[in-house]
């Protein structure tokens, strides 16, 4: 038996391709994970430069509601391996020293059968007030 092929209805078209839907852009409240990183043709020297005046800008746009007590909302998480953070709350138990001043110490609040609070270090960039 050979396979005949039906003639089309008026109307219809041969199938199209579907093109997936484009992700969304990654939330930037305080901005993004990649400004830590040396562009290309960058020198150390300006690699440094840049994350120091980049840093400082991201602290001081943090000091006004960063603080003990603060509670957060977990906006994306630059660590791949972890996608079950995302969107979850929690509260700031302290912003970190040095060397790690643009880092807060958070504790995400228990939900469903969880019985152990998790404590993470985060960057300021993956939070925003709630």
């Amino acid at each position: 038996m050979s396979a005949v092929k039906k003639p089309l209805d008026r109307g219809q078209s041969h199938k199209r391709d579907i093109l997936p839907l484009p992700l969304p852009p990654a939330p930037q409240y305080l901005g993004t994970w990649s400004w830590r990183d040396p562009q290309p043709g960058e020198t150390i020297r300006q690699w440094r430069d840049r994350a120091d005046r980049l840093r400082a800008e991201l602290e001081g746009r943090a000091a006004n509601w960063c603080a003990p007590g603060q509670r957060v909302r977990i906006v994306h998480d630059p660590r791949t391996f972890e996608p079950w953070i995302e969107e979850r709350i929690g509260t700031i138990i302290k912003r970190c020293g040095e060397p790690f001043t643009d880092y807060a110490r958070v504790a995400i609040d228990l939900i469903g059968r969880e019985t152990k609070v998790r404590l993470h270090l985060l960057p300021l960039e993956t939070i925003e007030p709630f």
